[in-house]
């Protein structure tokens, strides 16, 4: 009878060890779920590309999913990372957010991406972090010349600051670079809005409107420009058809200041807080002309929930 020598036990061991961590790592089914996710991720960073802010389903669906993955460590690419931090800042961990930006800002420091996004996210925090906002967004710029969201952003946190004139140049810049996008135009109208050129804002959120039907944030936007010139019966018309595209338009007319003028009105009862009345009655006559004007420096334009 044969007898197996301890150091050749150990080998067979060693080898038998090897064989099934190799097994583990290059599976058929660990190597399709790779090739999936790969996938994935790339379909997700084109759907961001042209919806940063995951308003469309199939574009939160595809971030949930690699988020998913690279939240679990199967995945570990800036792409991947970037959806993840994206993720984190729809379910409003921002602290989160922030900090997996700046993972992906080290990966990749010539991604344009991440910086962008985190200027944005920072924004919103206020005053208190908008120049740190406003570096990054500018750092966006320098990486990507040719990139209209940056500047679209930088308008808004220019605007916030009340640099009005910075802030028009910026989004003029926005425009000729892509005079055919929707926030460029809804972003110049909300700075036209605070300015008080009611007139060239209603063109711009129009176009916005028609060139994206199915976008609730050019109709909710046209309900607050009519609040603040005090045509209710228009106000009332745009923000029912916002609150049919998006019923978040409803949760967001209940808090938004540029209601308050509109807030006690009975087709604002009636379409915000289901209370019964009758916008066609002739209580609307009454209402007609008492708005007082919305917005100052200090507070983002209704509808505009991205910098």
């Amino acid at each position: 009878m044969k007898h197996w020598k301890p150091w050749t036990l150990a080998a067979a061991a060693l080898v038998v060890a090897l064989l099934a961590l190799l097994w583990r790592q290059f599976s058929p089914a660990d190597l399709a779920y790779r090739h999936y996710i790969s996938s994935r991720i790339e379909e997700t960073i084109d759907f961001l590309e042209t919806d940063p802010t995951a308003y469309r389903s199939d574009t939160q669906d595809a971030v949930r999913v690699v988020a998913a993955a690279a939240a679990e460590g199967k995945i570990n690419t800036p792409e991947a990372l970037y959806v993840l931090a994206a993720q984190y800042e729809r379910e409003g961990d921002y602290e989160t957010a922030e900090m997996v930006y700046r993972e992906v800002m080290e990966m990749a420091p010539g991604w344009s991406w991440p910086y962008v996004a985190l200027g944005i996210l920072l924004a919103r925090y206020g005053q208190e972090r908008m120049d740190e906002a406003e570096l990054l967004l500018l750092a966006g710029v320098e990486l990507q010349p040719d990139w209209v969201r940056p500047y679209n952003s930088l308008g808004v946190v220019l605007r916030l600051q009340g640099r009005f004139e910075e802030a028009e140049a910026m989004a003029l810049q926005a425009l000729e670079l892509a005079p055919y996008d929707v926030a460029a135009h809804n972003n110049y109208a909300n700075l036209l809005v605070v300015q008080g050129r009611y007139e060239e804002a209603q063109l711009h959120y129009v176009y916005a409107m028609e060139s994206e039907p199915e976008n609730a944030k050019p109709p909710y936007n046209l309900a607050c420009l009519y609040t603040s010139v005090g045509d209710f019966e228009e106000a009332c018309a745009y923000l029912e058809i916002a609150i049919i595209l998006s019923e978040t338009s409803r949760m967001d007319a209940t808090i938004d200041p540029y209601f308050d003028p509109i807030r006690h009105h009975p087709c604002f009862q009636a379409l915000v807080y289901g209370i019964p009345g009758d916008p066609g009655s002739g209580e609307m006559d009454a209402w007609e002309g008492e708005a007082e004007e919305g917005g100052d420096a200090e507070s983002a334009p209704p509808g505009e929930r991205d910098p």
